[in-house]
């Protein structure tokens, strides 16, 4: 049985520099799964490159953050004006396809690896 390789990465919020950093790494490290906690679009200047990745790369596996969240239901009471205003431009940006398939992703899961389970979620 061989060993498997696991990263977490959570709060991304589109920083795609950032991210290629952790990317370079999995890709060093020959990782197998990727658990992303979520909040990887709202509130950074590259939300389309980093979706097309997340979504799009077997090796994660997603859950949304408060403000993915936020994104797909449009709430975001809690969110100053000029994060409401990025929150349109995200919107905008993303188009429906993306926003669709956001949808798709659930804010809780539970998932198995070497027979120990483990459950993240929502937190907002």
């Amino acid at each position: 049985m061989g060993k498997e390789k696991v990263l977490v990465i959570a709060d991304i919020h589109s920083n795609m520099e950032a991210f290629n950093v952790f990317l370079q790494y999995a890709e060093k490290e020959n990782v197998d799964k990727i658990l992303n906690l979520g909040d990887f679009i709202q509130e950074g200047p590259n939300p389309l490159e980093v979706f097309d990745i997340v979504m799009n790369d077997k090796r994660f596996i997603n859950i949304l953050g408060n403000t993915d969240y936020s994104i797909v239901t449009n709430c975001c009471e809690e969110f100053t004006d000029g994060e409401k205003e990025h929150q349109k431009w995200n919107v905008k940006l993303l188009g429906e396809e993306r926003i669709n398939k956001l949808k798709t992703v659930p804010t809780e899961r539970i998932i198995e690896i070497k027979g120990k389970k483990f459950l993240w979620f929502i937190q907002g």
